[in-house]
């Protein structure tokens, strides 16, 4: 089963750096496996997509109006397998983090 968690966000001056890891299963992965997140405070929202070539990851974006506290991350991951059904593989997370200041 696949696992997958965020591990760090990190204000850096006028950017969000988020960190997470993805484990999957590589066999028969056919593409890069893609991520898109979405790190939210109230109405404040910063969202990223990252290709995931390892299973450590991390992707910087504009932060702007979420500020260092408690925030809720959620995040899907997209990969497409071959086989005899090729097919898409996806699975969802979400949970509770800390932005801090980096």
């Amino acid at each position: 089963m696949p696992l997958a968690q965020f591990t760090e966000a990190l204000l850096i001056g006028s950017s969000l750096v988020t960190m997470g890891t993805t484990q999957i299963d590589p066999t028969g992965v056919l593409e890069d496996v893609v991520t898109h997140y979405a790190v939210v405070q109230g109405e404040a929202m910063v969202r990223g997509t990252i290709g995931v070539t390892s299973s450590d990851w991390s992707d910087t974006q504009p932060v702007g109006s979420v500020t260092t506290g408690p925030a809720f991350a959620t995040g899907v991951t997209i990969v497409y397998r071959s086989g005899l059904r090729p097919a898409f593989e996806t699975f969802t997370w979400s949970q509770e983090i800390k932005v801090r200041a980096g």
